[in-house]
């Protein structure tokens, strides 16, 4: 029968049209070359569409700066009487009035220290707690923990007094002028509170403008008042001084503000803004008479030292929306102020308000053993785009996870997935997604689906397209013998638009060729080249030095080279690191497609989220036939959206992934993404009609054509033909 039909099917040949292909450019808009979708969205978003009538422009005009030289103030003890009188540096903040929705009443503000991860608070809070209260604490982890956020526990009615200090506002009187540098000037007058409380996160001694040692609040100054700030035109500002230190090993202050409008939050959500920090504060409860409405993060380290600051307006209420903001800005310190510029509003090419899958596209580009994706939509910085691979590619045996590892594999057998990313228990978002201390059961997929390589992508810091990628083992990640991690977290960034190459260049100034140094003592190792290609390296030089770990970080660097093609490695050229493995763009403008309320056009959708990857780093081949699962995820990836690839169908968010069984859903949650050489024109089956698509791009030329690797040949046509008769996939 297939005989009688390629007979029948070489005789029409003549005379036939088909289109041909070229690989796609990676910028994060779709090419022809894709052709039709894999996959259309069929339900609205639960995750808020991208509008810019619900985006506000945040933090135009906010100036914030710090001075850490006090040496005075408060002591490292709160056992004793203690006294932040007198101190008048500190972090110093402007905001204009109108940035706040120019309230008429009385301003309340709060403020308090916490470790690097938002996720433990010190003692020191403006308004001030009881004689000898301790650390108020957190997780400590960083991340979520059993679906809690590092400092849900917190609670301020639990505290004698006020944990807020009230601002009268005097909007209409002028002040004169002050600049932001860090010092209370004389027109703040007298502080309105001042700290008794001696510090639980270390009292600072070093004197330095830049740096510190510990972190304390000393007193808070603040008017309502117009003012002219830093030489501008005089306007109604809010002006404060948080005096004290902050210790600049990015030791936070998160500062909290009550204008009085509708909606405030007194019980933080999570579905707040992606200023950093913010979503890890949800759960956090404030006095009954404080009701948030905006947020700042300021934090200070580095050898310069360099400082960031973050501003947003919350949601308005536990479900609203109307919130936005996120990174303000940094630099150097001292002497300059972090100026805001207003955060962006759709269309733009790195901001989006809301977040949306609308199509699913791809292109298997057989003569460069390359796979390219393409994902129309948009998704806002809080939320993450969740890729998962099936590629039946691993090595020695290896089938994947069809239900996914988690952290609880560290005490029964195998071993949890690779660390990558910051969510809920402090191992990254993929072990975040699976099974968790026995108590649930970890992300099921459909049947027939083994999942074998991870990534996830976001947007931080306003305008950073960031992407974690991990190798996904059956029995967990690779490990020597001691328990040590031989497969590598995978993390890479570049500001958009720029293409994000995976050079190994943006990983950390010391890490040679972007490969963290593995003693055989690390628990987990790090990489800014794809995963797969790390742990290829390092198995290379395993391999070569029989089986021992490189005593130093030099003779690391020695082996493989100081930075991505530079020095003179000891490596053999085969097993030096291959750089651009994987390629992506972000062009997260799109205003159309799927709205929150109707399916909408999601065909017309033309940018997006744009890889591609090399094959073999995803554990492929051109004869592969891949699945992909993929969704959009947030809150310290504790909340899957509807956002879903495959048949998944509601309006409703599918919500906690651990216990999340994609098999219970009628239909197929996967797409198929590739296929192989005999399937070429990618219909999802072999039939006749590949071999008209071929013998048409070969007559032209088509690169594609070259199956046998020797060039443009008759002899691909006799290789094409016999895997065409042979079947030739694989999966």
């Amino acid at each position: 029968m297939r005989l009688n039909s390629l007979a029948a099917g070489i005789a029409l040949l003549a005379g036939t049209s088909l289109s041909l292909a070229q690989a796609p450019v990676v910028d994060g808009t779709k090419d022809a070359s894709y052709g039709a979708a894999k996959w259309l969205q069929t339900v609205p978003t639960s995750f808020g569409d991208n509008r810019a009538d619900l985006c506000q422009s945040i933090g135009n005009g906010v100036r914030i700066a710090i001075n850490n030289s006090n040496a005075a103030g408060v002591d490292g003890s709160n056992g004793g009487p203690s006294s932040g009188a007198g101190v008048t540096t500190g972090v110093e903040i402007a905001i204009p009035l109108l940035q706040l929705g120019n309230p008429t009443g009385p301003i309340r503000v709060t403020a308090f220290n916490s470790g690097g991860g938002y996720d433990y608070l010190s003692n020191q809070v403006v308004g001030g707690l009881p004689a000898g209260t301790g650390n108020l604490g957190g997780n400590g982890t960083g991340g979520f923990v059993g679906g809690a956020s590092p400092l849900a526990g917190i609670n301020f009615n639990n505290f004698a007094g006020d944990q807020f200090v009230s601002v009268v506002n005097n909007a209409a009187t002028n002040i004169g002028s002050i600049t932001v540098d860090g010092t209370a000037d004389a027109a703040y007058g007298a502080a309105l509170w001042e700290q008794t409380l001696g510090t639980g996160f270390g009292n600072s001694t070093l004197g330095q403008v830049g740096f510190a040692n510990g972190s304390e609040i000393d007193g808070f100054f603040a008017q309502i008042a117009t003012v002219s700030v830093d030489g501008q035109p005089a306007a109604p500002h809010l002006i404060m001084t948080i005096a004290g230190n902050l210790n600049s090993d990015f030791n936070k202050i998160s500062i909290f503000i009550d204008t009085g409008a509708a909606g405030g939050q007194n019980v933080l959500a999570n579905n707040n803004p992606g200023a950093e920090g913010l979503n890890n504060h949800q759960g956090l409860t404030f006095d009954s008479t404080f009701a948030a409405n905006y947020y700042m993060s300021f934090r200070v380290g580095g050898a310069e030292p360099v400082c960031f600051a973050d501003f947003a307006k919350l949601h308005v209420g536990i479900t609203g929306a109307g919130g936005g903001g996120g990174f303000l800005g940094g630099g150097v310190t001292p002497p300059a102020a972090i100026i805001g510029t207003g955060s962006a509003c759709p269309p733009n090419q790195a901001v989006a308000v809301g977040s949306e899958l609308n199509a699913l596209y791809s292109f298997v580009d057989r003569a460069n053993n390359r796979l390219h994706l393409f994902v129309a939509g948009n998704f806002k910085a809080d939320d993450f785009l969740t890729l998962i691979f099936d590629s039946n590619g691993n090595p020695s045996g290896d089938v994947g996870q069809n239900t996914l590892r988690g952290p609880s594999f560290d005490f029964g057998p195998g071993t949890p997935n690779v660390d990558i990313g910051i969510a809920d228990g402090g191992r990254g978002g993929l072990n975040r997604l699976g099974s968790f201390d026995g108590s649930n059961p970890g992300l099921t997929f459909d049947a027939g689906f083994a999942a074998d390589y991870y990534s996830h992508v976001h947007v931080e810091n306003v305008n950073r397209l960031v992407i974690d990628s991990a190798v996904i083992r059956t029995n967990g990640r690779l490990e020597e013998t001691n328990g040590n991690g031989l497969d590598f977290g995978s993390f890479h960034g570049a500001d958009i638009p720029a293409v994000l190459p995976f050079d190994g260049t943006n990983f950390c100034c010391t890490q040679p060729g972007g490969i963290e140094w593995q003693s055989g003592s690390k628990d987990n190792v790090f990489t800014a080249l794809p995963p797969r290609e790390a742990n290829r390296v390092l198995q290379g030089y395993l391999d070569s030095n029989a089986g021992a770990f490189p005593a130093t970080e030099a003779a690391w660097a020695d082996w493989i080279g100081v930075t991505p093609n530079q020095g003179n490695p000891v490596a053999p050229l085969a097993l030096r690191p291959r750089y651009g493995l994987h390629r992506a763009a972000l062009n997260n403008s799109n205003v159309a497609g799927v709205t929150d309320l109707a399916v909408g056009t999601p065909a017309a959708v033309t940018t997006g989220f744009e890889l591609s990857y090399d094959l073999g780093e995803i554990g492929a081949t051109p004869r592969s036939r891949i699945k992909l699962a993929g969704f959009l995820i947030r809150g310290g990836f504790t909340q899957v959206s509807n956002q879903i690839f495959g048949d998944a169908a509601g309006t409703a968010n599918l919500g906690e992934p651990r216990t999340l069984n994609l098999s219970t859903i009628a239909g197929q949650q996967w797409v198929r993404i590739a296929t192989c050489a005999a399937d070429y024109d990618q219909s999802g089956s072999v039939e006749v009609g590949d071999i008209f698509a071929y013998l048409n791009d070969w007559f032209a030329g088509v690169a594609t054509t070259d199956i046998d690797g020797g060039g443009i040949a008759v002899t691909d046509i006799f290789a094409f033909l016999n895997a065409w008769f042979e079947g030739d996939c694989q999966g």
